[in-house]
């Protein structure tokens, strides 16, 4: 079974939302949720949110049976937990980031590390 997940805010313009549509078309299966903006209690300033880390984790556990490989695009180290546990229930696990945005953790965790810049001519949009 290939699962491909893609976990996104809700920008609400007409160019996010064709890409979407582009995603959707193409087999991505969506998870999508407005932006939150919270005000600093420190500094006044609006802070941006969007979290996805519960999200992601609970699509990774609903469909652990169904799977041989996880692949994740991120370098969060709140994903640590998750990709252990997958681990623990005999999954490979592949994090893909590039190499100063990605937690040590992970790098350790996983069982390979991608760093997006060594496939960057392989992944580029071409003009």
């Amino acid at each position: 079974m290939v699962f491909i997940g893609f976990f996104t805010v809700r920008f609400n313009n007409k160019k996010h939302d064709a890409f979407l549509t582009f995603l959707k078309k193409t087999g991505y299966k969506l998870t999508t949720k407005p932006l939150k903006v919270i005000k600093s209690r420190k500094n006044g300033a609006h802070l941006r949110k969007a979290n996805f880390d519960v999200e992601i984790a609970v699509e990774a556990m609903k469909r652990i049976g169904k799977f041989d490989v996880f692949m994740l695009f991120s370098g969060d180290s709140d994903f640590d937990y998750l990709i252990k546990e997958l681990k623990r229930n005999g999954k490979k696990t592949i994090v893909a980031s590039l190499k100063h945005h990605i937690s040590k953790e992970l790098i350790e965790s996983a069982d390979y590390y991608l760093n997006l810049k060594k496939i960057k001519n392989e992944i580029q949009r071409r003009e």
